[in-house]
């Protein structure tokens, strides 16, 4: 129950976060910039989420990665400052190749889960599947403001 507080809260800071910046009277936002927000947002999510529920992300770690936790709550961290990164004209360039990088890297435990969750026959493998290519349209997103 206190993850779903926590989940409305943030969920509520990212809407005030939306207004501050979306909502400026003297200038409107591209389709370019709405992307970045967006892309940002999802990225400072989903490093959040790596503390929120981290029995999540330790399920699809691959046996031969080292130290379980720790690399679920770094990347967890690397996932926020690259998300935040993306928000400033000085740290863009570097954030956005830093989450191809990471996409690169986290690539490995989502093959394993797609392996996994076959061997299982887990009903929502498609999921696993979809996230595959998916990593490919992240990395290209994540490219254009490169």
């Amino acid at each position: 129950m206190k993850n779903s507080y926590l989940l409305i809260e943030i969920i509520a800071s990212f809407h005030r976060f939306d207004y501050i910046v979306l909502h400026n009277l003297n200038k409107t936002i591209s389709m370019q910039e709405t992307g970045l927000y967006i892309m940002s947002a999802i990225y400072i999510l989903a490093g959040i989420m790596h503390f929120v529920t981290p029995k999540t992300y330790l399920k699809i770690m691959p046996p031969y990665i080292p130290a379980h936790k720790t690399m679920v709550l770094l990347s967890g961290i690397i996932e926020i400052i690259l998300g935040v990164g993306l928000l400033f004209d000085q740290s863009r360039f570097y954030a956005a190749f830093g989450i191809i990088l990471l996409l690169i890297f986290v690539f490995p435990a989502n093959i394993y889960m797609a392996k996994r969750m076959k061997e299982k026959q887990s009903k929502n493998r498609w999921i696993a599947y979809l996230r595959l290519p998916l990593q490919f349209v992240l990395m290209y997103w994540a490219y254009l403001y490169v």
